[in-house]
């Protein structure tokens, strides 16, 4: 878990950041398959599969378990996949046993990150504390890349209206120094 962390925490890609979660919770696990799906506001979820196999496997919508986890706040383990209506994966269902965990965010509901294996009962409880403890991981490193992509965004508009300002803008810092100077402050001096 030390090492998911620090190799999370790394990571400022939003999509780099969820594959190595993926990869790292399929291996730690010894699920056969992963997937995360990422809520974002005023936009079309994220979403993103791995699978340790050469099969790709076929994964649900997750909305009928998105209300209850996001009302519990708790994760959940599905024994067998074909016994749970909510899990509808199609025709082919290879994928018999689940672990389902929230990434919470500080104020609300990111997404979902879920694990996957072909046989029914193979997750138990140790399965799920382990992979909330990385869901969680994963929620601090995803609100850390969305605020410096935001960062990064609001920096490009800054930088875009002091090069077109026909004022002079100078900024110096605390010791005076000089810090900032647009293209109008050059043709000053």
């Amino acid at each position: 878990l030390p090492e998911i962390g620090k190799e999370l925490n790394a990571r400022l890609n939003i999509n780099e950041l969820l594959s190595i979660v993926l990869r790292r919770s399929v291996e730690t696990l010894g699920a056969i398959s992963g997937y995360i799906l990422i809520i974002n506001p005023g936009g079309a979820p994220l979403k993103k599969s791995y699978s340790a196999s050469d099969i790709e496997m076929a994964f649900p919508n997750l909305d009928g378990f998105l209300e209850n986890i996001e009302e519990t706040r708790q994760g959940l383990i599905i024994s067998d996949t074909r016994k749970d209506e909510r899990w509808q994966a199609g025709q082919i269902n290879l994928l018999h046993s689940a672990v389902i965990v929230p990434m919470f965010g500080r104020n609300t509901l990111l997404g979902l990150l879920v694990l996957a294996h072909e046989n029914e009962d193979y997750f138990e409880s140790e399965h799920l504390l382990l992979s909330q403890a990385i869901a969680d991981q994963a929620a601090i490193a995803l609100e850390n890349a969305r605020l410096y992509a935001d960062v990064a965004k609001e920096q490009q508009r800054l930088s875009a209206v002091l090069h077109s300002a026909a004022n002079a803008i100078l900024m110096f810092d605390a010791d005076d120094c000089l810090r900032l100077l647009n293209p109008a402050g050059e043709k000053l001096f």
